[in-house]
């Protein structure tokens, strides 16, 4: 199951990104 996890860890790291980018513009 660590692969879910790191799944999982990965994807909220791309939705902060995404979020970080659409607060700075």
């Amino acid at each position: 199951m660590i692969e879910g996890s790191i799944m999982l860890y990965i994807l909220a790291l791309l939705i902060g990104v995404v979020a970080g980018l659409r607060a700075m513009t």
